[in-house]
């Protein structure tokens, strides 16, 4: 039998609630009420109660059964499990390979752009418009590895070059603020989110709960807010009673000591934490999952890209 035939049946056989609940009640069942009942009339007894011929083998068959049925899917589990691992590791091994190549290559084109003078390019596609299409995969990633629906989830894309003194633009996907649309503000603002992950001292910083975390944080047994309700977020609240989670990212584009670019990422969860447990154990997971398996792969993207608008934005500015 094709092995595409062969694994439905043995997931069904693994996994079926018939078959689990047959073979747990089989040797209860054999014994109670077939041996209990009807052994010496079945023949399994004799007439001094000692088994026969005939209900040893059946016993021995049912109980063979249902030990070589649990044997077997154990060995079948440990087998599954052991190959996901393998095929988890060869996986993760390929995408760091390749993420060491984009990075050399990176490295090379960050040289080559800003140690030359570059003349300004249009290019053949639009550049905000690929950055959005990130964006939204960005969106998929989270949605798949967090189980939080697509249309609840909203990254935002700060960003600002040397050349334009502190002045920021956005690019984003389903976001909302609480400044009204006025990016200043949004970076500006002591109780911005964007203005604490601008001034500290780390590149990520993650609030599980936007509330508790943000609203609400405290330093020094102070309550310093870093982080503004905004619509999305009440709406939220009332729907589901949970605010959400929010992650920050920073990086920078540098070349010889000089920065040339900075960039903010935001992800934005609404209804749903990212970590949905009670006691918050999985938020090191969480973070753990972020920094290291999906935002390296887009940091690439964001960089090669804004590497272009940079390119681009001086050809506008001329």
């Amino acid at each position: 039998m094709p092995a595409s035939k062969q694994r439905p049946f043995l997931n069904w056989l693994r996994t079926s609630p018939i078959i689990k609940t047959l073979v747990a009640v089989i040797p209860m069942t054999w014994h109670g009420i077939v041996i209990g009942f009807y052994g010496e009339s079945s023949g399994f007894f004799d007439a001094n109660g000692a088994f026969t011929s005939k209900g040893r083998t059946i016993t021995v068959a049912v109980y063979a059964f249902v030990a070589l049925y649990t044997l077997a899917i154990n060995v079948y589990d440990r087998i599954r499990i052991k190959r996901e691992s393998d095929h988890a590791e060869i996986t993760k091994y390929v995408l760091e390979r390749i993420l060491f190549l984009y990075e050399g290559k990176l490295d090379n084109q960050i040289d080559t752009f800003f140690s030359a003078a570059q003349p300004p390019i249009r290019f053949s596609y639009d550049v905000v418009k690929r950055i959005n299409v990130v964006l939204k995969e960005l969106i998929h990633c989270i949605a798949f590895s967090s189980e939080i629906e697509a249309e609840n989830i909203s990254v935002a894309l700060f960003y600002t070059f040397n050349k334009k003194k502190g002045n920021w633009d956005i690019i984003e996907k389903n976001y909302c603020d609480a400044f009204d649309g006025k990016i200043r503000d949004a970076i500006m603002h002591d109780d911005s989110f964007a203005r604490f992950l601008r001034d500290a001292a780390g590149d990520f910083y993650y609030l599980n709960d936007k509330h508790k975390d943000g609203v609400l944080h405290k330093e020094k047994d102070k309550i310093v807010p870093i982080y503004r309700i905004n619509e999305m977020d009440e709406k939220a609240k009332e729907e589901t009673g949970k605010y959400g989670s929010i992650v920050g990212w920073k990086f920078t584009i540098t070349h010889r000591k000089k920065r040339y670019i900075e960039a903010m990422l935001f992800i934005s969860t609404y209804g749903s934490k990212l970590d949905s447990s009670i006691t918050g154990r999985y938020k090191k997971t969480v973070e753990h999952n972020l920094r290291k398996i999906i935002l390296p792969y887009f940091q690439m993207n964001f960089q090669a890209e804004l590497m272009h608008l940079y390119r681009e934005d001086s050809l506008v500015s001329k």
